[in-house]
């Protein structure tokens, strides 16, 4: 790939690295490839994890006016904090729990994969919310969504195989 080439980014030059996946012992391509979609299948379920954080946003947004309403009479005096303010709190508490626990194992994982392969992953979080919109929310799916979620998937694949 491009390991210590120079590549001219505008008017700069920079000397451009790819994790090849290699391990300083020099591991065979077998466990490479191992690791490769060890490393995929965990981003796959990092990935779901990060997408629970958008229904944990939409689960918080419907307690927001509790919430707003709570603050609001904190400076008039007489604030009570109601299940729904709980709820809200809660959720949202949960999004930047997940969000969190996120950007930590990303920062991790990037250490095995490319950052190409990665951000084209990212892009199967779309799907996810397709599920969990049929599945908590009781949305329905249109073809157009179907067809959008197929060119995803088509997209995905062909990075990981040519990044393989």
């Amino acid at each position: 790939m491009l390991n210590g080439e120079t590549v001219m980014i505008g008017k700069k030059k920079f000397i451009a690295e790819h994790n090849d996946m290699q391990t300083s012992e020099h591991s065979s391509d077998g466990e490479s490839r191992k690791t490769f979609f060890l490393c995929l299948l965990l981003l796959n379920a990092l990935l779901l994890l990060h997408s629970f954080s958008g229904v944990c946003s939409k689960m918080a947004g419907r307690y927001s006016d509790a919430f707003f309403g709570f603050l609001k009479s904190l400076f008039s005096g007489g604030a009570s904090l109601t299940p729904d303010v709980w709820k809200f709190v809660l959720f949202y508490g949960g999004v930047f729990l997940l969000l969190g626990i996120y950007a930590i194992v990303w920062q991790q994982l990037l250490k095995h994969i490319s950052l190409t392969t990665a951000f084209c992953n990212k892009s199967v979080t779309i799907i996810w919310g397709m599920l969990w919109g049929v599945l908590i929310f009781s949305e329905t799916i249109t073809w157009n969504m179907i067809v959008g979620a197929v060119i995803v998937v088509a997209g995905v694949i062909m990075v990981v195989k040519a990044d393989a």
